[in-house]
């Protein structure tokens, strides 16, 4: 585990058990050179993503920002492929879309959306 990738909130793996990090728990990783390998990317699963506001479509799962735009994200071989999507004002095309990544881990969805919208998930 990139212990760069960890952030307050984040949902991971430890001992196989759903784990929130918090303030205290990322002071104790902070300080432990050895605890980043006790901790494991929690899987993106349907289940999962449902329990956090995630819409089920036919072929897709997606978040609604409430703005015009959203989230979209297809399950594929090695992970979950993210596009987003967007309805522009200024613009003929009804619809804008581009893919952004393919991720595996709910914290690097986690961090993606908080990057992108400032949105904690």
């Amino acid at each position: 585990m990139n212990e760069k990738q960890i952030r307050l909130g984040n949902l991971f793996l430890v001992d196989g058990a759903q784990f929130e990090i918090d303030g205290h728990k990322l002071y104790d990783l902070c300080a432990c050179t050895t605890c980043s390998d006790l901790i494991d990317g929690l899987p993106i699963t349907p289940q999962l993503l449902l329990s956090h506001s995630f819409k089920q479509a036919t072929d897709n799962i997606w978040y609604d920002f409430q703005d015009g735009s959203y989230l979209e994200l297809r399950e594929v071989k090695d992970g979950w492929h993210v596009t987003l999507g967007d309805s522009p004002e200024m613009s003929c095309d009804e619809e804008q879309r581009i893919g952004i990544t393919t991720i595996q881990y709910f914290h690097q969805l986690q961090n993606l959306i908080y990057d992108m919208k400032g949105i904690e998930i």
